[in-house]
């Protein structure tokens, strides 16, 4: 005992450091996580006899603010902008993808040009199925949903419903052709021109 005055105790112990006492403090040494540490309560209060020095990594135990992570979630979803190539399942590109729209029951759809139905293979239920194929890509094969309307006459317009699950709408125009402006344009209101049967969109 004497001699442990003198020479701190991990000196005089024939293992690893990290196994005795710690040198720095010449004592037993326990880190725990915070104070009112109810897991290993019962060991702390045998613990004590010993007089160990205890560490705490935090006063209080951490609540779920402290513990939620800063880390923004990355989006794992495909996202579709606005001039996204849309293919078809050849992997023929058709057409380019349009704006998000919804009907009065709140189904989301994605417009394109009524054409684009033209020489594609139909599914079991006699739709075409678009996938999405965006800018400078080979075709992905991220399902977006069936040509569910479209048409031709006066107006070249059909409605792809979107059922895909790894694909979501966004309000997003690519414009990654463009090197001198933004990369995405994001639409901030619509306006209707009745007389042309068309939408203005500024971004």
């Amino acid at each position: 005992m004497i001699h442990a005055q003198y020479e701190p105790l991990a000196k005089l112990w024939g293992v690893s450091v990290s196994e005795v006492p710690n040198p720095k403090f010449n004592n037993i040494v326990i880190h725990l996580n915070h104070e009112d540490d109810h897991v290993n309560k019962r060991f702390i209060e045998k613990a004590k006899k010993f007089y160990p020095i205890i560490k705490y990594s935090q006063p209080k135990s951490a609540n779920s603010a402290t513990l939620k992570s800063k880390i923004k979630k990355r989006i794992t979803e495909n996202l579709i902008f606005g001039g996204d190539g849309l293919n078809d399942i050849d992997g023929s590109l058709k057409c380019s993808a349009g704006l998000w729209v919804q009907d009065e029951n709140e189904v989301n759809y994605l417009l394109t040009a009524g054409h684009c139905y033209r020489d594609s293979p139909l599914n079991p239920n006699g739709y075409v199925d678009f996938y999405l194929q965006g800018w400078y890509s080979q075709p992905t094969f991220n399902y977006i949903g069936p040509l569910v309307y479209y048409s031709s006459v006066i107006y070249d317009f059909g409605l792809i419903r979107h059922v895909g699950t790894n694909s979501t709408l966004t309000t997003m125009i690519d414009n990654r052709d463009n090197t001198n402006l933004f990369k995405l344009l994001w639409i901030e209101e619509a306006i209707d021109i009745d007389e042309a049967g068309a939408h203005l969109y500024q971004c």
